[in-house]
């Protein structure tokens, strides 16, 4: 599976034409109380874009592990 794991709404013309992945929609929805970064950080908005991918990442690795 490709690293973004296809479309997000697939069945939704309007969000796969825009090119939303679940990825991007995973990271959209990373809960704030786990993305920690230092306010004081010179790219503050970078380093918070970059945790809630990793979050997004770390989603897409256990759903693909499939079921417990």
């Amino acid at each position: 599976m490709s690293k973004d794991s296809g479309p997000a709404f697939p069945g939704d013309m309007m969000w796969s034409e825009a090119g939303m992945s679940l990825r991007d929609y995973f990271a959209a929805h990373a809960p704030d109380s786990e993305i920690t970064v230092s306010h004081s950080h010179n790219n503050y908005l970078g380093e918070v874009a970059k945790k809630r991918y990793e979050w997004a990442d770390a989603m897409l690795a256990e759903r693909d592990k499939g079921p417990a």
